[in-house]
Parts: C-alpha cells; sequence; structure tokens
C-alpha cells in the first residue's frame, strides 16, 4: 500500500493512540471526534500523550491512504455508498450521516467489519508514485491506478504546483 506519513503538532490535553483516526482542528491533531470543521489527516503511527503539555509540545506521524474502521450503527454505511464521503464519528468509526460531523474520507469498500476509506492525498500519492515509475504521461495512462476524474484532477494539482 502507498501512504504518507506527515508529523503534525499535537493539541493540548490529549492521548493519540497508535491505529487510530487522527484530525486537525485549529491546526493541531488530536483524536477523530464528531464535529464540524475538522480535517481528517490519517492514522496515528505511534501512540503520543500530550495531556500534560501545550498545543504543539509533541508531534505525532501519521499515515494517509487505505483504512478500515468501524460502520456506525446508527446511520450504517453500505455497497451502494461506494465513492461518496463518510463522517468521522470517532478516532475508530465512520457513518453515512455528515450532519454535524466532518468528512473522514470516500468510502472504497463496505463489508461485515465495517468500512473501507481513503483520503485524497492517498490518490497524489498514488500520482505522483506513478509518476516515479513511469515518467509524466497523459492523465488517461494513469487510469488503471485512478479513475479518469481523479487522474485529471490530480495530475492538474501536481503538475500546478
Amino acid at each position: 500500500m502507498l501512504s504518507e506519513a506527515i508529523a503534525y503538532g499535537v493539541a493540548a490535553g490529549v492521548t493519540i493512540y497508535q491505529g487510530s483516526m487522527v484530525a486537525l482542528d485549529d491546526g493541531f491533531a488530536g483524536p477523530a471526534i464528531e464535529g464540524e470543521g475538522l480535517a481528517s489527516v490519517g492514522v496515528a503511527f505511534t501512540t503520543v500523550n500530550n495531556s500534560e503539555g501545550a498545543d504543539g509540545d509533541v508531534s505525532i506521524d501519521c499515515r494517509r491512504g487505505i483504512y478500515h474502521f468501524d460502520n456506525n450503527a446508527a446511520a450504517p454505511l453500505t455497497i451502494s455508498d461506494i465513492g461518496n464521503d463518510c463522517f468521522m464519528v470517532s478516532d475508530h468509526e465512520v457513518s453515512g450521516d455528515g450532519t454535524g460531523r466532518s468528512v473522514a474520507g470516500e468510502v472504497i469498500n463496505v463489508d461485515a467489519g465495517g468500512v473501507f476509506f481513503y483520503r485524497f492525498r492517498f490518490v497524489e500519492a498514488a500520482l505522483i508514485r506513478a509518476i516515479e515509475i513511469y515518467g509524466y504521461r497523459t492523465p488517461e495512462f494513469y487510469e488503471e491506478f485512478l479513475t479518469q476524474a481523479e487522474a485529471s484532477n490530480a495530475f492538474a494539482s501536481f503538475t500546478d504546483s
């Protein structure tokens, strides 16, 4: 699996556990929670305790990519939600109901054990890796890795930067 590790400063007074979903609130990382205006940034690579520290005293490495989390029983996702956004309920659970919640990522599959989803940055990482392997090509070439729309959007954002 392709993934990218990114370090974020941890919010004051929180502990983030290895393997949990992480979200930014006002620029600082914390466990994903139900709420609006948060930015899902991936999964914690290690456990970090900043319960006694101030904002940014410690940092946490998060990985973006494809993840499998629990499906919310009150508003479960189904296979008909593949391709749609899922929303953060907690650091280990996502929902199909976005009311009062922030986007966790895009649903790519749903099974009895939960929901598989990814963040858009994973698409960019996949494109970057494909470019490293195959060189610059047209977006159509990358359909093997991404949908046409994802390839066109990611290619444009990558080549414009």
